[in-house]
């Protein structure tokens, strides 16, 4: 039976050393870490979360909580991919809360290990059937712009490096909340106008997403690399000609329609450029963490 103490931990960040990491460095994890927790949230390595997401599902309590990551890479204890209803997966559709930042969502998987382990999982299409969204790569952006209704609430900038494929509306009162390829509701929160390299991955979710209107030959990834071997049957797609993209690069996405607050928010999706991690950034992680949180 929980004690009354921890089934109050409804707000806690993510950290632990024996897992791995991608972007965000061990400085800007402890600027998190001791950020929030003066706001008072609670730290968790990967045991204690795994073991407080499986509470926050029994005790129904899931739309009451939040878990911001202070290391962009998820730990083995949450999400092992043995079926689709992994541990994390369920959290977010029991109305749960995650905050992240840096490297993609679920590119890579943490593993235990002295020096911080992880593991290539995006061969598995890990990262798209969790979230229903494909990143892209970039190779320059403009400045970020939040959107209309967060541009008051949001005060970080920054220069997007992996955009995702939610289509942009050109009409600023337009907040595009979408229901994507799976079913879930994707609300655009920040833009940029990115140039996209001219990569196979890039083709490859281009050409899935049907967004270049031609049909791309056949698609090589590599394990390793993303140059691949590209054979055109028509024409490369429009997209990776080296001219500006407006695409999404913050965005949340909605598990649970009676919650419409909770589900994923992914923002900064760079690399940790500073020393430190900026204020502005750090006050955006704890406005997004506790954005309406009951």
């Amino acid at each position: 039976m929980a004690s009354a103490l921890e089934t109050s931990e409804l707000k806690i960040v993510y950290h632990d050393e024996y897992y791995g990491r991608a972007w965000i460095t061990k400085e800007w994890t402890a600027n998190i870490v001791n950020y929030l927790k003066r706001q008072g949230f609670y730290e968790k390595n990967a045991k204690e979360v795994r073991d407080w997401v499986k509470q926050r599902i029994i005790e129904n309590d899931a739309h009451r909580s939040v878990i911001v990551f202070s290391q962009d890479i998820v730990p083995k204890t949450i999400m092992t991919i043995k079926s689709p209803s992994d541990l994390i997966r369920r959290y977010l559709d029991a109305s749960g809360r995650i905050v992240w930042i840096g490297d993609h969502p679920f590119w890579y998987r943490g593993i235990l290990h002295e020096d911080g382990g992880r593991e290539e999982i995006w061969q598995t299409d890990i990262h798209y059937g969790m979230l229903g969204v494909q990143m892209l790569m970039a190779e320059c952006s403009s400045v970020s712009e939040w959107m209309l209704g967060w541009r008051e609430k949001m005060k970080s900038r920054w220069y997007s490096q992996r955009p995702v494929n939610i289509n942009i509306a050109e009409d600023p009162y337009d907040l595009r909340i979408l229901k994507n390829k799976l079913g879930l509701r994707n609300e655009t929160l920040a833009y940029a106008y990115v140039v996209l390299s001219p990569s196979s991955w890039n083709a490859f979710v281009i050409t899935r997403w049907k967004k270049a209107g031609t049909k791309i030959g056949a698609i090589g990834l590599g394990v390793s690399t993303f140059g691949g071997n590209i054979t055109l049957t028509e024409k490369f797609p429009k997209e990776l000609s080296l001219e500006p993209q407006k695409l999404a690069c913050s965005w949340h996405v909605t598990f649970n329609e009676k919650h419409p607050d909770q589900g994923f928010y992914r923002f900064w999706d760079c690399d940790s450029t500073e020393d430190d991690p900026p204020a502005d950034l750090l006050q955006d992680i704890f406005t997004l963490a506790t954005l309406n949180l009951m």
